[in-house]
């Protein structure tokens, strides 16, 4: 059986305290306790797909249920206020919050993880809260189940308030996020709420973009071109041919000139020697 914050002092008869505590247990048994039992796989038929983060406004003007219902992630969910004064018992509209105490609950229904805070919150105030789920996941019983908020204040009159409101998950894989920026029940409003991890919800993993690994680029360095025969050979000076002629007769000779004068007159030594 999970717990609920019950103000020590209270200006009501003893037997309505009894009666709302017994309200209370059985209201939390029903509700809770009727989920089903869990015994699957964490990641693939059951997820945490729950805020890591929680940021609440404390809001006045609202009352239960609020704008969160059934449905979207949520299995059941349910408020209620009540007034534990004689003065005004009508009035459940309060000036002042002095308590805040949160429960983060498991798959079994237990109590994961305890919150408390005092002090003197009025409206427009806040209050945060951060699950166990933001340090990481390794077990199926770690995986939150719902959360209860229990806020205790007191309307113009002094009468003591209490308000309760409990909301449990289906901690279905598809389906994050489960609350948005603006949702409410009783008189608290949801500001922001951290993303639930990649690695326990899948609704998160599979939606996260993919990011292409940035394109390669290779540089290569600049090579000056430079003619290898000009910069690394010796200059090779062109082959000397030295010309043999067969030797002709006066007449082979003559012939030869009138018939090509170019050519006599290009190596004259060549008749004239005969």
């Amino acid at each position: 059986m999970r717990q609920s914050y019950i103000p020590s002092s209270t200006s009501s008869s003893s037997s309505s305290s009894s009666s709302l505590l017994i309200w209370i247990s059985l209201f939390s048994t029903v509700l809770l306790s009727s989920s089903r039992l869990v015994q699957a796989q964490l990641g693939e038929t059951i997820c945490a797909c729950s805020p890591t983060t929680f940021e609440f406004e404390l809001d006045f003007s609202l009352s239960c249920p609020g704008t969160i219902s059934d449905g979207n992630g949520i299995d059941q969910s349910d408020c209620f206020t009540t007034n534990f004064g004689t003065s005004s018992p009508d009035d459940t509209t309060p000036v002042l919050v002095n308590i805040i105490q949160i429960l983060e609950l498991n798959q079994g229904r237990q109590t994961l993880a305890t919150y408390s805070r005092t002090g003197s919150y009025e409206t427009g105030d806040t209050f945060s809260y951060t699950s166990l789920t933001a340090e990481g996941v390794d077990d199926i019983s770690e995986v939150p189940g719902g959360l209860q908020i229990t806020l205790t204040g007191e309307n113009s009159a002094g009468d003591q308030l209490l308000q309760n409101w409990i909301i449990a998950y289906t901690n279905d894989c598809t389906i994050s996020p489960i609350f948005d920026e603006g949702d409410s029940i009783g008189w608290t409003s949801v500001v922001t709420v951290g993303p639930a991890r990649g690695d326990v919800c899948t609704a998160v993993s599979d939606s996260s973009p993919v990011v292409a690994p940035p394109p390669m680029s290779l540089e290569l360095p600049t090579m000056e071109m430079v003619p290898m025969c000009m910069s690394m050979l010796p200059p090779i000076p062109p082959p000397t041919i030295a010309l043999e002629f067969p030797e002709m007769d006066r007449h082979m000779c003559m012939c030869m000139c009138m018939s090509m004068p170019s050519m006599c007159m290009s190596m004259p030594s060549m008749c004239m020697s005969m």
